[in-house]
This record gives structure tokens, C-alpha cells and sequence, in this order.
């Protein structure tokens, strides 16, 4: 029996990763697709807006066979900490192939670059540190680090969202030695950044967490079993997911301010990108 793994947060689950699991599986030609998910806190530390059990069920009603946890060790870190405790976490399930989703569509551009990467390693982390000191957030420090090395303009852009996870996945599995084959399959229809939902079933992340948060997500951009989830969860906590959402998403980011200690209107409006 063959299995392939996918590296999630479905926060929530929508058409767009309804398909990649399709092709995940097209692809790689399994008998299982085993999803590791974040848990109650994702990638940038903010909490997701449904509960893990809620994402799980949207999962598995959509393609996924098996869904385990990301631990919060791994699911908060930078992106390097992130792939290399997803990828283990998939290969010791015994996935012998790993699919993620990518501006590039194409896996052979990210091989290249994590040869090129190991040999320009030490360059690329001085000036990864350096962009951080400077009060970059991880990926564009990694974005700007990775400009400046000789040759990287003939590679693959780690401008893109996407690209830089499907990079930091094949790097891991090479640097723990994994008996894993990478594949990716081509994001349709939206660009990650895209702020406006369009006519097609499927939105970007970015178009999709504006609407989000306003309250109003557009239904046709989830499967039907999950419009029925979502409605459920509505009717059940007297209120609205996205609603309650944008609640601990706006402390989350006060946290931050607080954190930095910055009292300044100004700054407090740019974390909470109001303006």
C-alpha cells in the first residue's frame, strides 16, 4: 500500500485544498493520503478559526484518509522548524511521497535550489540574520537573503509563499535523509496574494481571510459538506466562526505590539494592517 503526505493548516478547508488533495493522490498514484495539520495555533502564531476536530472532519469528508497533529513545537516555528517536523512526522507514517502546492508546479526547480542552497548555506543564514536584526519578519529576511547570493536571480523565486514552503519540504527531506520522494502540484486559478475573490470556485488565501473576517466568506469557495459544517457551527455557538475569528486574530496581533513594546498609534495600526 502506497501513501502520500501532505503538510496542512486548513484553517478552514476550501475548494482549493479539495483539489490539491485530488491531485496529490492522481500524482503520486496512492492507495492513502495522510495529512498533518497544525493544531490550535498556526505558522505565524495566530489561532485558527475553527476547532482542530471541525478542520479534521472537513479533511476527511474531502479526500484525506488519515489527519495527525502537527505539535505546537513544530506548527509555530519558522519555516525550516515547520517542514522538518512535518516531513518526519509523514515519513515515520510510512509516506513514501510528499505533495504540496506551489506557484512553480514543477518539482525539478526545487531540487536545484536546495543544491544550490547547501552550498551557499553560510552566506545565506549571515544575511538571513542580518535582515532580522534589522526587524524583517522571517520571510522576507529569507526572501532578501536569498537575493543577494550570486545566481539565485536563474532560481526559483522564494518571493512566493507557496515556493518557500515547498523549498523548506525538500530541504528537510534531504537534510534528515528521508526515503521520500517530493512532488508539487500547480496552484490554479489565484496568485496567494490575490485580494479579490473571483468568479471561479476556487480563492486566494489572502481574498479568502479579507472576506473571512468581515464575517461573510463566500460559500461556493467550500465544498458542500463543508458549507453544511460551517452552517452547524454557526447554529450551534450562536455566532459566526469568522466573527470570533476576527476577535482572536485582533488580540493575538495586540499581544505582538505589547511584546515589542510599541505604544504608538501608528505602529499598532500597521501590525493590525487597519490603515
Amino acid at each position: 500500500m502506497k501513501a502520500v503526505g501532505v503538510v496542512v493548516e486548513y484553517n478552514p478547508f476550501h475548494n482549493g485544498h479539495k483539489h490539491h488533495l485530488q491531485m496529490a493522490r492522481i500524482q503520486s498514484q496512492a492507495d492513502v493520503v495522510i495529512a498533518v495539520m497544525s493544531g490550535s495555533f498556526l505558522q505565524r502564531g495566530e489561532p485558527a478559526i475553527m476547532s482542530r476536530w471541525a478542520r479534521t472532519e472537513m479533511a476527511l469528508s474531502s479526500g484525506a484518509d488519515i489527519v495527525v497533529e502537527l505539535p505546537y513545537a513544530y506548527s509555530v516555528q519558522t519555516a525550516t522548524r515547520f517542514a522538518e517536523g512535518a516531513v518526519y512526522i509523514l515519513s515515520a507514517l510510512g509516506c513514501t511521497n510528499l505533495n504540496f502546492g506551489s506557484e512553480a508546479g514543477d518539482i525539478t526547480p526545487f531540487k536545484s535550489l536546495v543544491s544550490f542552497m547547501s552550498k551557499h548555506k553560510q552566506s545565506y543564514d549571515t544575511h538571513v540574520q542580518r535582515f532580522l536584526k534589522q526587524g524583517s519578519s522571517y520571510p522576507n529576511a529569507s526572501a532578501s537573503a536569498f537575493a543577494l547570493l550570486e545566481g539565485s536571480d536563474q532560481l526559483l523565486s522564494l518571493s512566493k509563499p507557496n515556493n518557500i514552503l515547498g523549498f523548506h519540504y525538500v530541504q528537510a527531506i534531504d537534510t534528515l535523509h528521508l526515503a521520500m520522494e517530493a512532488e508539487t502540484t500547480l496552484r490554479i486559478q489565484s496568485d496567494y496574494h490575490d485580494s479579490t475573490i473571483k468568479k471561479g470556485p476556487i480563492a486566494s488565501a489572502t481574498a479568502f481571510a479579507t472576506h473571512s473576517m468581515l464575517g461573510n466568506p463566500s460559500m461556493r469557495l467550500f465544498p458542500k459538506k463543508q458549507q453544511n459544517l460551517l452552517t452547524i457551527t454557526k447554529t450551534s455557538t450562536g455566532c459566526s466562526t469568522f466573527g470570533k475569528a476576527t476577535f482572536l486574530t485582533f488580540i493575538t496581533k495586540l499581544l505582538l505590539v505589547h511584546q515589542k513594546k510599541s505604544d504608538s498609534l501608528q505602529n499598532v495600526k500597521k501590525v493590525l494592517n487597519i490603515g
